[in-house]
């Protein structure tokens, strides 16, 4: 399993990023280009080049990105001929990619902000909320929660469809129902917190920082 994170350049030109996208091949600059902000744009861009990165093994390039990833009915997506997963995901500044060989993945990362903790009530059952409130730190400890239930909704496919509250969380594994997710949190950063999701046991991970202008250089 590989896993990736790669901050954008913040604050770059609108100039110096549209000579990038003059770059890039015309399907991706596509869909990056129907997302209204640049902000917005770079973390699109930068998550299917992270993509890129980790699978140059695979000897993989612009055309398996376009060829190779399907999507299923819950617009999950997924390889088209390649076995195992992957999955994207950004919050803040920080892009995040993981990609497996063989087991079913889902990763999720979220920037640590302020937030109105009784707005997202619903998402917890009463034994989270309550561990959320006993905690030294609540804010920390509900997105430590919610980034592990994302990554299993993820993993899942079925995404919001899953009821929140009925994802219990115990000893690194989720329950839902009859079916078993599980899962590791993952240091991205201060200010962050994120978390990886599997229909298997996960092997111990290797994060890699990969540095935004060396990423575009290399694709681009």
């Amino acid at each position: 399993m590989q896993v990736a994170t790669t901050d954008i350049i913040q604050n770059l030109p609108p100039a110096q990023w549209n000579r990038i996208l003059r770059k890039t091949p015309e399907f991706l600059r596509k869909t990056t280009q129907r997302l209204y902000f640049q902000k917005d744009q770079q973390l699109h861009l930068s998550g299917r080049l992270l993509l890129l990165q980790l699978l140059t093994n695979k000897n993989w390039g612009w055309e398996h990105l376009e060829a190779g990833i399907g999507y299923d009915e819950n617009r999950r997506p997924h390889f088209h001929a390649l076995p195992g997963d992957f999955n994207i995901s950004h919050s803040g500044t920080k892009v995040f990619c993981v990609v497996s060989d063989k087991q079913t993945i889902g990763g999720d990362i979220e920037e640590i902000r302020q937030v109105v903790l009784t707005d997202f009530k619903r998402v917890m059952n009463d034994n989270q909320w309550f561990t959320i409130h006993q905690h030294q730190n609540p804010l920390l400890k509900f997105f430590q929660y919610w980034t592990i239930k994302e990554s299993v909704i993820k993993a899942d496919g079925r995404g919001l469809q899953m009821s929140l509250p009925d994802l219990l969380i115990k000893d690194r594994v989720v329950s839902y129902h009859d079916k078993f997710w599980h899962y590791q949190q993952t240091s991205i950063g201060p200010g962050y917190c994120g978390a990886i999701a599997s229909n298997l046991h996960l092997p111990a991970l290797d994060l890699q920082h990969i540095n935004n202008k060396r990423l575009m250089e290399s694709w681009l």
